[in-house]
């Protein structure tokens, strides 16, 4: 049976937290000094309580990323949840853990007050785009500085401000 849960780094098994990011070669997103000045949410996915995958999203407005104004709706800043990290160990694939981390993340980005969910991934990652795409999410192809091709994915979560 899988489950997904919500860490925070004082748990007491981080560490294997760690380790499975590493694992999936995602430290630099996780870690990443740069998201650690926005809200942050851990995600974990356990199968008979080891840690087989992760997800990791952080919260911020909608706009200045791009160095665009804030995006506001009835003077409410609208804020996002970007997921920056998503990984499921081999062994545990193509056994809905993707999806199962994926759906918290919208409904705990829900429950946070997000406007949307985001999340890019490049054209490599067939799965994650076709996951994405049964999830409902909306597909917008990008082409990045150095070159590599993807998708942006993104999904509303609700129709204007509280």
């Amino acid at each position: 049976m899988y489950t997904v849960e919500e860490w925070l780094p004082i748990n007491p098994r981080w560490q294997e937290f760690v380790a499975c990011v590493d694992g999936e070669g995602q430290t630099e997103w996780v870690f990443n000094e740069h998201f650690a000045q926005f809200p942050r949410t851990f995600l974990v996915a356990l199968y008979e309580n080891q840690i087989v995958g992760f997800l990791m999203f952080y919260m911020q407005p909608i706009g200045p990323e791009a160095d665009c104004a804030p995006l506001h709706q009835n003077g409410v800043w609208l804020i996002e949840a970007k997921i920056v990290a998503f990984g499921v160990q081999k062994a545990h694939r193509r056994q809905s853990v993707g999806q199962m981390l994926q759906q918290k993340a919208i409904q705990r980005a829900r429950e946070l007050g997000c406007y949307q969910i985001r999340s890019y991934s490049s054209s490599r990652n067939v799965a994650n785009f076709q996951l994405k795409l049964r999830m409902g999410f909306a597909a917008v192809p990008v082409s990045r500085e150095n070159g590599e091709k993807g998708m942006y994915f993104i999904l509303p979560l609700r129709q204007s401000p509280p």
